[in-house]
């Protein structure tokens, strides 16, 4: 949400482009944790206007963050625009409403909202290329760049700033890569 706040700010000079990081490639079952309730927080503070609501106690975190990521990456293959609108309302399904977006339908139904093609999702979800693209993102994030959590951001291919940080840091980077290119 505030990176697309930057790239309206930076106009023609910047171009943010989404890659997919896994935080639960693996399926399992996963609750909310203190760590993880600590990290919300920290996020909640850097990011104001998103919501952020504590996960139900006792009730299961979604199963993998896969599903959700590859519903974005199908996303995007309807445009860049469709995938901006789907990626806020994935956020405050999982943040502010505890909607399970590893589970089929709950995406269906978010990209129906989007304004997406939800026929067009479907059969790029089926194909498996998109499950496909989203893990090889994933490993690259991780063996290129050292991505161990989200959001990371890394500019112009030098290092990555990690975590929910001060717009202003963002800003400095850029300018600095701007004036640096």
């Amino acid at each position: 949400m505030r990176l697309r706040a930057v790239e309206r700010e930076f106009g023609d000079q910047l171009r943010i482009r989404w890659r997919t990081f896994l935080l639960y490639p693996e399926e399992g079952e996963r609750y909310m944790s203190a760590e993880v309730a600590r990290a919300w927080q920290g996020a909640q503070e850097e990011e104001p206007e998103a919501p952020f609501a504590r996960w139900p106690a006792g009730r299961a975190l979604p199963r993998s963050s896969l599903p959700a990521q590859e519903a974005a990456k199908a996303a995007l293959r309807q445009g860049e625009d469709a995938l901006w609108r789907l990626h806020p309302l994935l956020f405050k399904a999982y943040f502010a409403r505890s909607a399970d977006i590893s589970d089929e339908e709950t995406l269906l139904a978010l990209a129906a909202e989007a304004g997406l093609d939800v026929p067009r999702l479907r059969q790029d979800l089926a194909s498996g290329e998109c499950a496909r693209e989203t893990l090889e993102e994933h490993e690259t994030a991780f063996e290129r760049y050292g991505v161990s959590g989200v959001p990371t951001v890394i500019v112009d291919g030098g290092f990555p700033l990690l975590g929910a940080l001060p717009l202003e840091m963002y800003r400095r980077a850029i300018e600095r890569a701007l004036a640096s290119g």
